[in-house]
């Protein structure tokens, strides 16, 4: 049975896990629900889902900015094996969050609401989307930054469906709020 590490050295937890071991380890209702998101977002079942068990999440992360630009590849809707490129530009401007305090960074939020779980303790599942390429936010500032992400960002949706989730070496990246959700049409902004 092959897991695989993904997110990089600050998710050592993180954990690529099949359906079925999930199911029996964790428990019916969480891993469902991912396995619900999954299928809704690629219109497939999943062979495995993302389980952060053990995994240290910061209690908060700032808001950095708000979202213009997301890309991310994404296997979703096709029966080939291959990621495809998909952008999105944002006309809501869900807000970015992330762990590092940059000079302009607004208020810190906590993770686990962000996230949708009750608390950072018990282990997390969630949808896999894709792998994150960038993201280009404007600051409170009103300057452009774009957030390159290299070594598989696995992109992920929050299970409230509400929120996209960046598995990065540095800490998760979430993107809430504005008009954002998550549909079987893809990210909705």
């Amino acid at each position: 049975m092959k897991r695989t590490r993904v997110g990089g050295d600050a998710f050592k937890g993180a954990l690529e896990v099949p359906v079925k071991e999930a199911l029996e380890r964790w428990g019916a209702k969480s891993i469902q629900k991912a396995v619900d998101d999954y299928h809704s977002w690629h219109q497939k079942d999943p062979d495995k889902v993302l389980v952060a068990d053990g995994v240290k999440l910061p209690e908060s992360l700032y808001a950095v900015g708000r979202s213009r630009e997301l890309e991310y590849a994404s296997d979703k809707w096709e029966d080939d094996g291959a990621r495809y490129l998909y952008g999105h530009d944002s006309d809501s401007g869900p807000t970015v969050y992330c762990a590092k305090k940059y000079p302009w960074a607004g208020k810190s939020t906590s993770t686990a609401a962000l996230l949708a779980v009750r608390n950072l303790e018990e282990p997390i599942t969630l949808p896999i989307l894709g792998v994150a390429t960038y993201i280009i936010y404007d600051d409170t500032r009103n300057r452009s930054h774009k957030l390159v992400f290299q070594d598989e960002a696995v992109m992920c949706g929050a299970l409230d469906r509400a929120a996209v989730v960046i598995l990065t070496n540095a800490g998760p990246v979430v993107i809430r709020g504005g008009k954002l959700s998550i549909s079987w049409r893809g990210i909705i902004h």
